[in-house]
């Protein structure tokens, strides 16, 4: 099916040079519980979450705009669309009605969405214009976005690859990983380091930014013991 735009009240752009709302100088930890269709947040020093968005459809997905203050979260097969709110999730309105959309990463410099729906393939919603773009970037399960370099992280059953934002078509590999099942990915720019968690087995790794298989560790294993939990690591959001 083709994604369809839902209209939307326009949302009064900030630039990302200006002063940020008061509230985004608290960093917070945003998590979802995927198949219990909801957002948690816990701020610093607590050790308590707080929910902020119940639905009845999966939460595949979730980003935050800094400057802006909003949340962004994906609603996945029994939601079919992309959903921004406030950061405490009030005011949730409808952004694009979209098959199985899954991973989410906002570009703050170009005011844009990129996000893995139906097929795995990486489209780009251009949140200024409402124009969808599909990029020649498929078989996607994470997604990470490099705004200072200009470029989009994802990984695939290959390993970790990248392209500039410029030219989505030039494939490059970062890190080699066959087969572990790449669930996401998180970036440290500013120190050129690269995070990620796997599912097979169940790590969570970094590598250098620098070059390809750089400087390659695991940080820890998330094995759990006992079951039922799988100790499989997925996403989060960090503002």
């Amino acid at each position: 099916n083709t994604p369809t735009n839902t209209p939307t009240n326009t949302a009064t752009r900030v630039n990302a040079t200006d002063t940020p709302p008061a509230s985004t100088h608290t960093k917070l930890l945003f998590f979802t519980r995927k198949f219990n269709g909801d957002i948690l947040r816990v701020p610093p020093g607590s050790a308590s979450a707080q929910m902020i968005v119940d639905t009845s459809a999966y939460v595949n997905g979730i980003t935050a705009d800094p400057v802006n203050g909003y949340l962004y979260y994906t609603l996945g097969s029994n939601g079919n669309k992309i959903v921004r709110s406030n950061l405490d999730g009030s005011n949730p309105q409808d952004i694009l009605n979209v098959d199985d959309p899954r991973a989410i990463v906002y570009d703050v410099n170009a005011n844009d969405l990129y996000f893995v729906a139906q097929g795995a393939v990486v489209n780009k919603y251009d949140l200024d214009t409402s124009t969808l773009t599909q990029l020649p970037i498929g078989a996607t399960g994470a997604l990470a976005l490099d705004s200072e370099r200009g470029r989009i992280y994802w990984g695939d059953y290959q390993g970790i690859k990248w392209a500039n934002l410029a030219t989505p078509s030039q494939h490059n590999i970062l890190v080699n990983l066959a087969n572990v099942g790449v669930n996401s990915i998180y970036l440290d720019a500013p120190n050129d380091q690269i995070y990620w968690s796997q599912g097979f087995p169940k790590l969570i790794r970094r590598a250098s930014l620098l070059g390809v298989d750089q400087n390659v560790v695991t940080i820890v294993t998330t094995d759990a013991t006992p079951t039922p939990d799988d100790g499989t690591p997925y996403g989060e959001a960090l503002l």
